[in-house]
């Protein structure tokens, strides 16, 4: 997410997921993951090398929803809150997003080899 995004400051990162996923994200320092909400048919259809989309025989708890903010008391908060429901990101929108980070770590990583 940090690659796609260009920025490592969490408010930039922040406005930049909800105007490109447009979206429900949140955050879990646990396991220092990104989850995008999406529709549970997404995962039938997913094919971005190197990720994971968790479909309907996983279980994934949620952070509550006036958690917006990190709280040491908690591991998972909302980079992105839920306007509501039934609202998820466009799938379309979270593989581009996130090839378009695989690609940018990719470059980055032959460049230095040929350093």
């Amino acid at each position: 997410m940090y690659a796609a995004a260009g920025t490592e400051d969490p408010h930039e990162l922040t406005a930049i997921l909800g105007d490109v996923l447009d979206g429900p994200v949140f955050y879990d320092r646990g396991g220092q993951h990104f989850y995008a909400l999406t529709p549970r048919s997404t995962s039938r259809f997913w094919r971005v090398p190197e990720t994971e989309c968790l479909g309907s025989d996983y279980f994934l708890g949620i952070p509550a929803t006036n958690l917006t903010e990190a709280d040491p008391r908690y591991r998972a908060w909302w980079v992105v809150p839920m306007d509501g429901p039934a609202l998820f990101c466009l799938p379309a929108a979270v593989a581009c997003f996130v090839q378009r980070g695989l690609n940018l770590i990719s470059a980055a990583e032959a460049e230095a080899d040929d350093a």
